[in-house]
């Protein structure tokens, strides 16, 4: 099965301490004039995947809400046969009519959570009174019948409370989270120190998320889906499982198209901009580790990672 993840444009509602492409936001203001793809250019890259037979599309952004054609490319997606999941970082589905309305085109929303309150939340997108949006909306969608999954990024600001972010997903009535160490490019790598915390002092919480979960399941019918995503192998002793490289390995075509750039196979463009260290070769989990996001260990070094025998 191929995928396509489409990135409508860099525009967005929200100033995240982490946003990867907000340098690609300003490349593209200096460019095209503008953050986003027209109307236009979305239906044309929509077509063009349709024609090689990709029928699974990822809506990205910036924030794909905000545009004024959302739900009209909504509907010329689903029209066409495609499987719809979107990015988003909820906060315009607090508004139920728009909540109900993308619920009747998108098969999954993806929802960006990162933190279990008000405090840390805004502080990470910078925005205040986004929390309360973001959980409202991921409530709306949950009542619209949507199948909603959390996403969160791990920063100095939330890390130690990854256990309550997940809670509050449960509570909210998300299907499952998605963690994930950031990628210090954009805004991330330009405030690195302040933004991307230490693996070393990431994992306990890691490890506690992952208690937490599956300690939930255990007495639930239905469970809480859980996926850590650029967290090495070597460091989730006996709970790799939970990795994404597992998923990633499965080895579907998913094709990245990003403004203004030549379209990507993001199963090989991911590996390129990651790093393995010549003690990899002699773990057990080589095959199917991707290692980690290239900018850490020029910052950190490799002391923190180590071969799985």
């Amino acid at each position: 099965m191929a995928y396509l993840d489409l990135k409508l444009g860099y525009g967005c509602n929200n100033n995240c301490i982490h946003c990867v492409v907000s340098d690609q936001r300003a490349a593209a203001r200096l460019k095209r004039g503008n953050e986003d793809r027209s109307t236009a250019e979305c239906k044309k890259e929509l077509l063009d995947s349709l024609s090689r037979g990709i029928k699974q599309v990822t809506f990205t952004g910036g924030e794909p809400t905000i545009r004024p054609d959302f739900l009209k490319l909504l509907e010329f997606a689903e029209n066409r046969g495609f499987y719809l999941t979107l990015q988003s970082n909820g906060r315009m589905f607090s508004y139920p009519p728009l909540a109900k309305a993308a619920s009747r085109h998108v098969g999954r929303f993806v929802i960006a959570l990162h933190g279990p309150c008000a405090e840390i939340h805004d502080r990470t997108t910078r925005m205040k009174g986004s929390y309360y949006q973001t959980a409202l909306g991921i409530k709306n969608l949950v009542s619209a019948g949507s199948f909603v999954l959390g996403k969160i990024v791990i920063t100095r600001l939330n890390y130690r409370r990854l256990k309550e972010t997940a809670g509050q997903l449960m509570l909210l009535g998300a299907a499952g989270v998605n963690i994930a160490f950031p990628h210090a490019n954009g805004a991330a790598g330009s405030n690195f120190d302040a933004v991307v915390p230490r693996y070393c002092g990431v994992m306990p919480y890691v490890r506690g998320v992952i208690r937490f979960v599956e300690k939930r399941n255990l007495s639930r019918g239905v469970p809480f889906s859980l996926e850590l995503e650029a967290i090495p192998l070597c460091l989730l002793a006996g709970r790799e499982k939970y990795a994404s490289d597992f998923n990633n390995a499965a080895g579907q075509y998913s094709e990245l198209k990003q403004l203004d750039i030549a379209p990507k196979d993001w199963r090989k463009a991911r590996k390129e901009i990651k790093r393995k260290f010549p003690f990899c070769a002699g773990c057990r989990y080589n095959a199917l580790c991707e290692g980690v996001w290239a900018e850490y260990p020029q910052r950190r070094g490799a002391g923190e990672f180590g071969p799985v025998r």
